[in-house]
């Protein structure tokens, strides 16, 4: 980021301040060498995506008396194979089952597979002229199956 001069003036339009955000599922902080911008993304405890597997993050971020701002990112055990049996006897897994699979997918692998599994469903409604949006249950259902057959097995 030190580097990248097009990131440097955004972070330069910014007020002095600590910025904490999400949704990336992946733990990472910066800080600007002068030390007016602090960036947390404490990561996600639910289902991280870091590809650091049976751990979950989090951070702890203090601000001394002098202003000093430190950040401090931690992990701890996460027993997956416990957390995805519950997932499977859940309500989830009952009304959203692909849905559910794919977490169950991003869990295993701590990586992102949800995304590129819309994109897949995307092109398989367009490809059999589904315009129905959400998709239909059987559209949604085959796609993933195929998703399965033909992405993730190879």
């Amino acid at each position: 980021f030190n580097q990248d001069e097009h990131f440097q003036s955004k972070i330069n339009s910014l007020d002095t301040g600590i910025y904490i955000f999400g949704h990336s599922h992946i733990q990472w902080n910066w800080q600007s060498v002068d030390g007016r911008i602090t960036l947390i993304n404490p990561g996600s405890c639910g289902l991280p995506l870091d590809g650091k597997k049976n751990s979950i993050p989090y951070t702890i971020l203090e601000i001394h008396e002098d202003g000093q701002v430190s950040v401090e990112e931690k992990r701890l055990p996460f027993e997956m194979e416990e957390y995805i049996n519950i997932l499977r006897n859940s309500d989830q897994y009952k009304y959203a089952t692909v849905w559910t699979k794919i977490i169950e997918k991003e869990l295993r692998t701590g990586l992102e597979h949800l995304y590129f599994f819309l994109h897949f469903v995307e092109d398989y409604a367009n490809k059999i002229e589904d315009e129905r949006r959400p998709y239909a249950l059987d559209t949604w259902e085959t796609a993933y199956a195929l998703w399965e057959e033909e992405i993730c097995k190879n």
